[in-house]
């Protein structure tokens, strides 16, 4: 219950239950803890569809934007 699982890792009942209904972000230290309380890995409650997951279209255009920027680096300085 929210309640055990307060009084295992000390945060609050009302921040589990927000946490659970997606209003507040999780953050690596209650994951942590939480992770800890039932026996998993903190990943797997951070990043539950894998490190991109949910955000695989965003970090694909940021890491495009990063090559181009970094290749456009390269060629200035070995001009």
């Amino acid at each position: 219950t929210l309640k055990e699982l307060s009084e295992m890792t000390g945060i609050a009942e009302s921040n589990l239950s927000l946490i659970e209904n997606d209003k507040v972000e999780i953050g690596t230290r209650r994951a942590s803890l939480i992770g800890a309380a039932l026996g998993i890995d903190p990943a797997f409650i951070l990043f539950p569809e894998g490190a991109e997951g949910a955000y695989k279209k965003e970090v694909e255009r940021v890491s495009k934007k990063a090559s181009k920027l970094l290749a456009e680096k390269r060629k200035k300085y070995a001009d």
